[in-house]
């Protein structure tokens, strides 16, 4: 009789969450060449190649690791302790 209960359940879903292709250096804007899809439900990371596309990553991303939101961030505009040129009119 038991048998017949996982018979009946229907099989478990699985969604698609994205990793890195190759190692990925902090301070790296991503592209789509750096990304694939793989099908694992795995909780807190992206689903999705594009809504990583054009984001910097904060820490260092590992080939074949999941991508999680919290990697990822804006590209920053300025460098930190760069130098910028300021101009300004009174």
């Amino acid at each position: 009789m038991r048998w017949l209960a996982l018979l009946l359940l229907p099989g478990m879903a699985h969604a698609e969450a994205v990793v890195a292709t190759r190692t990925i250096r902090a301070q790296t804007v991503l592209t789509q060449a750096d990304m694939t899809t793989v099908e694992a439900e795995i909780p807190g990371t992206l689903t999705d190649p594009d809504t990583g596309a054009g984001l910097e990553a904060r820490v260092t991303l590992y080939a074949g690791r999941p991508i999680r939101a919290e990697d990822l961030g804006p590209p920053a505009v300025v460098d930190r302790n760069q130098l910028i040129p300021l101009a300004y009119v009174s």
